[in-house]
């Protein structure tokens, strides 16, 4: 899962290689002479970018003041999905040959990108240690119940899931990749 890398590498990480390895599978899709090879190829390729929406939305949700939170982060999405469709289209005019020559310019360009992150996203101190996980999904207020000593006295809000980017409204987003 997505916040199970980015507690095992980190976000900077996650996110290079999500890049690198989209852009690779994007190359590949250009290769492919079958149905089931392109639906391997684009799957990869989508399985690959999920974690780029919900990574970069919380580093600019980092980035920004409180007060104009939502405005850059709407903003920022819309801006996403446009220039895809928009970028696409110039591509496949611009380039001529086939629609494949498009998945060889962008894969690449996608990979380059990667590079491109590992100087501009800057370092983590490390990953963030992993928490214990709890034997059992216990709710919030049974895990509260069940404690003793000391964790009983920190209370329900202690034992209540940590989002895994940090970020509100990500977590959930994340947790569907």
């Amino acid at each position: 899962s997505l916040a199970h890398a980015v507690r095992r590498f980190g976000r900077r990480w996650t996110l290079v290689l999500a890049f690198a390895l989209s852009g690779a599978a994007t190359a590949a899709f250009g290769l492919c002479s079958s149905a089931p090879a392109m639906m391997a190829a684009w799957g990869a390729a989508g399985l690959f970018a999920a974690p780029a929406s919900p990574l970069f939305s919380t580093l600019v949700g980092e980035a920004v003041p409180d007060a104009v939170r939502g405005t850059v982060l709407g903003v920022w999405s819309s801006c996403e999905n446009l220039g895809g469709a928009v970028a696409n289209s110039i591509a496949a005019s611009a380039l001529g040959g086939g629609w494949r020559r498009v998945f060889f310019v962008s894969g690449p360009v996608v990979s380059v990108w990667a590079v491109a992150l590992m100087f501009v996203i800057p370092r983590e101190a490390a990953p963030p240690a992993a928490a214990p996980r709890p034997a059992t999904r216990a709710s919030p207020r049974l895990a509260a119940a069940a404690a003793t000593g000391k964790e009983k006295e920190q209370g329900a809000a202690d034992a209540a899931p940590q989002r895994p980017l940090g970020v509100p409204g990500v977590g959930g987003a994340a947790a569907a990749y």
